[in-house]
């Protein structure tokens, strides 16, 4: 079986899409980043090429980000009522 990363095969920085969710969800406070010590882990852009994906099933993303984690946002907000 094959394994394929599905994204947008333009990679950023994690700590970049988090501020973003923050952003989009009016809650840039609850983000906070450096909390934890870094891992030392490192990664490589190719590890998240969509080539293959694109080449095997003509998966080409159609939802950007910002779209996505609103739709997402909305979604939420309709099934979480606050306490």
């Amino acid at each position: 079986s094959d394994e394929f990363y599905i994204g947008s095969g333009r990679p950023r920085p994690l700590k970049d899409y988090l501020r973003r969710v923050g952003e989009l969800a009016g809650r840039p406070d609850l983000i906070a980043l450096g909390a934890r010590p870094d891992d030392g882990t490192r990664f490589c852009a190719d590890w998240f090429s969509i080539d293959r994906l694109t080449a095997e099933t003509g998966f080409v993303p159609s939802i950007g980000f910002d779209e996505g984690v609103r739709a997402n946002l909305d979604y939420l907000r309709g099934i979480v009522r606050p306490a």
